[in-house]
């Protein structure tokens, strides 16, 4: 479901915090990174934006990046960064505009309480919260400040909407009827596995040899979980998967999601049930199922809340949008020469402003 469009909104073009993100990404640092030949990248309603806001943006994004992109694509995602944070920090000056021109203030309280509901839904702590910005090169603050600005929008955007995202039974009837296929859970299992990799680091390594200490390795852990041993600790010890971290959990899943050795395996066995080794790809797997879930389909009485959350979420989304465009379009912005948003992107880069009054 979409939730809190306008924050939603703004964290989109403002590359700002995305709950769930990679944990393993890098540390970076917040830091000033204007320099002292400062241009400008485009003028709103003569307030400039500068290129030194814009690095600022898209900054912590690239070194959280560092040597995931090819290089050969390097510019090519660099400038398409840009163009995004230039397209949002267009869209937050017109919305600020706004909020001045129409008196529109949030309280501390608001912030906390909706703080404290994101939390709540993302099962995090304060702690986490903290770790996740950290990674992004943001602070604390920055946060709330995002936050404080993504409640305003919010409410701007609620004012002027009211009472054309109303949604009625029909209407959700309808789309439940359309998408019937979206209320059918399949057959799921839950269940957890213990990966030991025929995948040497060593390029000299014989592969045969390394399957077969694979599959002996395998059958040892079987033998001491036989013999009483906790599955999740070996987990922790043996596997070669991420999911060793949660003791080899790697949730619910249907069929069609897991390769098909794994799947078969798995969705024969009972609850409760230890079976391996079971040969992948991936190498010897140890398989216990947790969990088991039978096929079933959610009646519309069930569904007709969500229904309608999700459709009054998708017109506020596109009301927004509309009412975002139309606040550009009224504005007066100005592009220098060379950085207009048509200019193919490795023309920006590294391009030598001259700054000229270009109407969009």
């Amino acid at each position: 479901m979409m939730k809190f469009y306008a924050i939603a909104f703004l964290a989109f073009f403002s590359g700002a915090i995305c709950f769930g993100a990679d944990t393993n990404a890098p540390v970076t640092e917040s830091k000033d990174t204007s320099t002292i030949n400062d241009s400008v990248a485009v003028t709103v309603d003569g307030q400039d934006i500068m290129e030194s806001d814009i690095t600022k943006k898209i900054e912590p994004r690239l070194k959280a990046t560092k040597g995931q992109v090819p290089p050969q694509y390097e510019a090519e995602y660099k400038a398409q960064l840009r163009k995004r944070a230039v397209e949002g920090l267009v869209v937050e000056t017109v919305l600020d505009k706004k909020i001045k021109e129409q008196n529109i203030t949030i309280s501390d309280d608001e912030i906390n309480a909706e703080m404290g509901k994101q939390l709540k839904q993302q099962n995090m702590t304060e702690e986490d919260l903290k770790k996740i910005l950290t990674m992004y090169g943001l602070s604390f603050d920055e946060y709330k400040a995002q936050l404080k600005k993504g409640l305003a929008y919010q409410k701007m955007l609620e004012a002027k909407m009211a009472g054309q995202v109303d949604v009625n039974d029909a209407q959700a009837k309808e789309y439940y009827e359309n998408n019937s296929a979206e209320f059918k859970t399949p057959e799921q299992v839950r269940a957890s596995h213990i990966l030991i990799s025929t995948r040497s680091t060593d390029p000299n390594a014989d592969a045969n040899s390394v399957k077969a200490d694979a599959k002996k390795k395998a059958i040892e852990i079987m033998a001491e979980l036989k013999n009483g041993a906790d599955f999740a600790e070996l987990a922790k010890k043996y596997s070669s998967c991420p999911s060793k971290d949660r003791g080899g959990d790697l949730g619910f899943f249907g069929k069609g999601q897991m390769v098909p050795e794994f799947e078969a395996v798995a969705f024969s066995m009972k609850v409760g049930d230890v079976n391996g080794p079971v040969e992948t790809q991936f190498g010897y797997h140890i398989i216990k199922v947790t969990e088991h879930k039978d096929p079933n389909t959610t009646t519309f009485e069930q569904a007709l809340p969500q229904i309608k959350e999700k459709l009054a979420a998708e017109k506020k989304g596109k009301l927004a949008q509309t009412y975002v465009e139309q606040l550009k379009s009224e504005a007066k912005i100005v592009y220098p020469a060379g950085k207009e948003p048509n200019v193919p992107p490795k023309a920006i880069i590294g391009a030598t402003p001259t700054d000229v009054n270009n109407k969009k």
